[in-house]
């Protein structure tokens, strides 16, 4: 099962593919997602939004009696669309990195659930509509419905004719 259909609790499969960003001059092509790569465009097939992935280091610091490494951070985070079909992909992504990674997700700007640094599991739980669905765009819009910052903030920006 792919994080889409069970972040989503589908009933079916969805086809969903990435490719490194061509547009992307800061990077490099590779079979591999580092640091000096291009960022990764994660799309759904009959559907126009994308999820990007972009590799990123948080530079440390040292202070008199503390030093703390760079950290190496993936950044998934929604391509222009902000559809609830959007976050539904980003949250899905998220999920998928974070098993694979073996690590928890940093959602520090709690745009998807009010717990800042939790396991793909508990994060996906939190998000998934509670029943079956066949259809992807209303499974999206139960999803989003439990995203309550996330939709203030979207329908703020709306208000302010910053988004369509």
């Amino acid at each position: 099962m792919t994080a889409l259909r069970e972040v989503l609790n589908l009933d079916f499969q969805q086809r969903v593919h990435a490719e490194f960003d061509e547009t992307d001059a800061g990077g490099e092509s590779s079979v591999s997602l580092d640091v000096k790569s291009k960022r990764v465009l994660v799309a759904m097939d009959g559907h126009e939004e994308r999820v990007q992935i972009m590799p990123l280091v948080v530079p440390g610091w040292r202070a008199d009696d503390a030093e703390i490494e760079d950290e190496t951070l993936l950044s998934v985070t929604w391509h222009f669309m902000r559809t609830p079909l959007c976050w539904a992909l980003c949250a899905a992504v998220a999920i998928g990195v974070a098993r694979e990674q073996q690590a928890d997700i940093q959602d520090n700007s709690t745009w998807f659930t009010d717990v800042n640094d939790q396991g793909p599991d508990q994060f996906c739980c939190a998000l998934r509509p509670d029943t079956a669905c066949s259809d992807i765009l209303l499974a999206a819009d139960c999803l989003y419905v439990k995203m309550p910052k996330s939709r203030a903030v979207m329908e703020l920006m709306k208000g302010l004719g910053l988004q369509g």
